[in-house]
């Protein structure tokens, strides 16, 4: 026999996977008080921990079924763009299930989930067992459901039923290995009005708690379902022990009983906590957080954080005093930047903050510095007007949430007053307590037990968080990220799979589209995040790709992938639809053949070619992936009428115009999409012969942004006696240069930076890279901080650079490629040589610059040398390609480095004099008629 239909309630997950919690209190109880009360089925399910595909998940849906209602959480206005996806999902699925929601943002902002074309039929507010028992109740009678359920609390907590844990009974089997920590709710409801806090509008403004015995009975049962000893187990309170006697009487229970986990953490205030209470804190094992929030009485006043700030920051003085004395771990909360800051109210809250965490030798605490975010539902929310006109505040995102990515950059990014605006407040924020942050880190001193890891990795991601590279990028997403634009909304579940990097990766790559309004279509959507580049791309492309910053090819090879603003640009116009034939005419993978496959479905088929400009029958979708001087006659008659087309038309060394083509007729319609950088097309009807595979020993001379730029920030650096010096004193001065220069000479793998602008020939795309995915070399802190003011430098040349230089430039003598070309097929006698591509690189001077790119070379020198210098410096270049392994294969030194005097000088030095002496054996063999140039740009170079 059939189930009879029940109860399903999701929780959606979150991106932010590494510090989930295990347990979903709110939806254990709501299950235990819908069986108690109502006697129906209830079965919970927790997409934290679920994994698969959407398929999967259908199928798990349907296992629990069959399903009278569904309830979705909307706990977090973060995940707001993520519940509706996957509310379109369910409501596909199973279009007469009436689908509820609740949560934090339901409460605040009902208006926001039901609507009209909303997947939602009903909002539950507040608390959600008494609400949800009504819904239920009403579709067991066969009633209509409500739009809106208003908030109904269970004032006397010992009414609920004991925590449902057999509810998660599909997830304890794994409970040891998906979870870190568990969270347990003893009471709801704070009674202060933050002004920041979102709180009052789920839980209002009446504290509620189990009594003690209560509570504490709570915890011993849960000890029977698994062992404490493995957890922190996270009382998730909004206001943890308001009253003291219930407080204590909990923490004596605790310890009577011996419910000792790994830690207990939970948040509380300062104001009421004597000795005794610290005592008994610490005796329980606890670990404790605050909101200080500010340390300026002001701001503490206009926060609404108590009526006497004073004795507020006095409370926190005894509490760090206190704790140190009798071994309790804590952590204060700050909020820089509430609408209101001023200059002055900062520098008081900072000096406090030095006060209560640096003056002793030891702490037993650590700080949480975080912007204010703007919450819907909170005091500042409601009153934003207010904060405008008297504050002179400025909120650039009042609907963040809506935006499918950055929403936690969007809910930070406003000016606080008229004397503090964004930039300032970040400055200020990574300025004063980056330093402060690692005061604390060398101070803190735990438990003394194995516990203190945890807390411990809490206080390297506040240092983390307040770095030098946190800060530059908080200001790029200030300078580069707009009001949203108007995006879909879709039916495809996204957050599936948070636990695997790689597909957060492509979700995330996805949803930066999405908010970019580059992508509009919600099957192409769903066939981006259903294709896994990694079964066509290797790991680092696929990763390139999704930043928009593919490998180039060797010219006139077809690229192996494009940047995924490109592509999904280019799908979006080209409309693909169920049942068509489409084509590929410049396939190198099976990546853009499974995108179309999946739009066209089973009914429709795929032609992936790499064949050339042709198709053997007119198809209705084609796609050429490599730019074209025009669009050839023979593809147009290889669509059927009516057919589309996309292809990249333009010139050979600038962007070109991604177009979509109709054919009516003898013609074609062309529509203008983008202008985008893709690679030329080799073979009949591109702009150069199809190559020969790497095209062996292939030289071509090419004006690349990203190395001309990053040279010229490295020529502005005075590195002194180091054989890395480029210095150019005659360029202007900079701002950057003096931070610069000192991360360059602090990071022990600075030499990585000389040569990581030439795998890229955009400023965007080495930013990327940058960003992204900086070198293994300057992975440590330091290379972290040179990396993130490199990129900084970077983006400032580049915005003085002319966007036509390099048509200025002078053209390289035909005899400079031909010499090489020769002297090169002789070098590399006997092996097959790597192509070459020598890039002009004005700020090098006399110098060059190499790096092995795939089975490519590519040299950087500036083509203003005279010729011959030109074919020494790149003839020396090459020939280190040959050397540097004999030599390195004998290296057992320190680093490698260039400045003189350090561990790995010596290795630089026998590189030089390798290639050097090399270079001058082969010339006297092979081209005697050199020697002479040669000799000559030896001579302009000390130490070769």
């Amino acid at each position: 026999m059939g189930r009879e239909p029940g109860v399903l309630l999701i929780s959606p997950g979150i991106i932010k996977w590494t510090d989930m919690d295990f347990g979903l209190p709110h939806m254990v109880s709501m299950a235990g008080w819908l069986k108690r009360e109502v006697g129906v089925r209830v079965e919970i399910l927790d997409l934290n921990y679920e994994g698969g595909d959407h398929a999967h998940l259908a199928r798990t849906i349907k296992s629990l079924g069959p399903h009278m209602v569904i309830g979705l959480s909307a706990f977090s206005s973060f995940d707001y763009r993520r519940v509706m996806a996957l509310a379109g999902f369910l409501k596909r699925l199973y279009p007469n299930t009436p689908l509820v929601t609740g949560g934090y943002h339901a409460s605040a902002l009902p208006d926001d989930l039901v609507f009209d074309g909303s997947p939602f039929d009903s909002v539950v507010m507040g608390e959600g067992e008494l609400p949800m028992q009504r819904v239920v109740e009403t579709l067991l009678g066969g009633g209509e459901l409500q739009r809106i359920y208003p908030s109904e609390l269970i004032i006397d907590l010992d009414n609920l039923p004991m925590y449902d844990w057999d509810s998660l009974a599909r997830y304890w089997p794994r409970a040891d290995d998906i979870g870190r920590k568990f969270q347990i709710f003893l009471s709801r409801g704070c009674p202060y009005h933050c002004t920041f806090c979102m709180e009052r509008s789920k839980s209002g403004y009446s504290w509620r708690a189990y009594t003690p015995e209560r509570a504490v009975a709570e915890l011993e049962r849960l000890s029977t379902y698994t062992d404490l000893g493995r957890w922190v187990i996270n009382i998730a309170d909004p206001l943890f022990g308001f009253k003291r006697r219930w407080r204590r009487e909990v923490l004596e229970g605790i310890i009577d009983r011996g419910l000792f986990p790994r830690s207990y953490w939970t948040l509380t205030r300062s104001d009421d906590l004597d000795r005794e209470d610290i005592r008994l804190l610490a005796r329980a094992r606890f670990a404790i957080g605050i909101g200080l929030e500010s340390g300026s009485p002001a701001m503490l006043r206009r926060m609404q954080k108590g009526n006497r700030p004073e004795r507020y920051l006095d409370a926190v003085r005894r509490l760090a005093k206190l704790s140190n004395e009798e071994g309790l771990t804590w952590a204060s909360n700050i909020i820089i930047g509430h609408p209101g800051e001023t200059p002055e109210t900062l520098e008081e809250t900072a000096e406090f903050v030095r006060e209560v965490f640096l003056s002793q030798p030891t702490t037993r605490g650590w700080l949480s510095v975080d912007p204010f975010r703007l919450y819907p539902g909170s005091h500042v929310y409601e009153n934003m007007v207010t904060h405008e006109s008297r504050d002179g505040s400025r909120f650039f995102h009042k609907q963040w949430w809506k935006s499918w990515y950055s929403g936690s950059f969007r809910a930070e990014h406003l000016d606080p007053s008229a004397t503090v605006g964004f930039e300032d407040r970040v400055d200020y924020m990574h300025r004063v307590y980056g330093p402060i942050a690692e005061g604390i880190a060398e101070r803190f001193v735990g438990q003394g037990r194995e516990v203190d890891g945890v807390w411990k990795a809490s206080i390297d991601a506040q240092r983390a968080a307040l770095s030098d590279e946190s800060r530059l990028q908080t200001l790029d997403w200030g300078r580069s990220v707009r009001p949203r634009r108007q995006s879909p909304e879709l039916s495809v579940p996204l957050g599936l799979q948070v636990k695997d990097p790689w597909i957060a990766k492509r979700e995330a790559a996805v949803r930066r589209l999405l908010d970019a309004g580059v992508l509009r279509t919600e099957a192409l959507v769903e066939a981006l995040l259903q294709v896994d580049p990694r079964d066509y791309l290797s790991d680092s492309t696929a990763m390139a790709m999704w930043m928009d910053a593919p490998p180039l090819p060797v010219e006139g090879a077809l690229p192996e992938a494009l940047a995924l603003r490109t592509l999904a640009m280019g799908l979006e116009a080209l409309e693909p639809e169920r049942g068509m034939v489409a084509a590929d005419l410049t396939a190198r993978t099976g990546y853009l053949a499974a995108l179309l496959g999946r739009l066209v479905g089973p009914s429709g088929r795929v032609i992936s070619s790499q064949s050339g400009l042709r198709v053997a029958a007119p198809v209705d979708r084609m796609w050429v992936g490599a730019t074209l001087p025009r669009f050839p006659r023979v593809l147009v008659e290889g669509l059927v009428e009516g057919g589309r087309a996309v292809a990249v038309l333009g010139p050979r060394f600038r962007p070109a115009d991604l177009v979509a083509l109709t054919r009516h007729g003898a013609s074609v319609q062309e529509r203008f999409v983008a202008r985008v950088r893709v690679p030329v097309f080799g073979g009949p009807g591109g702009w150069v012969p199809a190559p020969r595979g790497q095209a062996p020993g292939e030289v071509r001379f090419e004006s690349w942004e990203a190395p001309a730029v990053a040279m010229a920030v490295l020529a502005r650096l005075d590195l002194g006696s180091d054989a890395a010096n480029i210095y150019d004193p005659s360029l202007p001065e900079a701002p950057w240069v003096a931070p610069l220069l000192e991360a360059y000479r602090e990071a022990p793998g600075r030499l990585a930076i000389q040569g990581i602008a030439l795998r890229h020939g955009s400023v965007e795309s080495l930013l990327r890279e940058l960003r992204f995915d900086p070198p293994e070399a300057l992975a440590d802190r330091a290379g972290r901080r040179l990396v993130a003011r490199f990129a900084g430098a970077v983006r400032a040349v580049s915005a003085g650079l002319s966007a036509d230089w390099s048509a200025a430039r002078p053209v390289v003598p035909a005899r400079v490629g031909l010499g090489l070309s020769k002297l090169r097929r002789a070098m590399w006698h006997g092996r097959e040589a790597p192509s070459l591509v020598v890039l002009d690189a004005p700020a090098l001077g006399p110098s060059g610059r190499a790096v092995q790119v795939g089975a490519e070379r590519r040299v950087a020198v500036d083509f203003a040398q005279e010729p011959m210098h030109l074919l020494c410096q790149v003839l020396h270049e090459e020939m280190h390609g040959v050397t540097d392994p004999l030599v390195l294969a004998e290296w057992s030194g320190g680093p490698r480095d260039t400045a003189v005097g350090s561990d790995g000088y010596a290795l630089h030095q026998a590189l030089e004099s390798v290639a050097v002496e090399a270079t001058e054996v082969f010339l006297a063999a092979r081209a005697p008629e050199l020697i002479e140039a040669f000799e000559g740009w030896r001579s302009g170079f000390s130490g070769v």
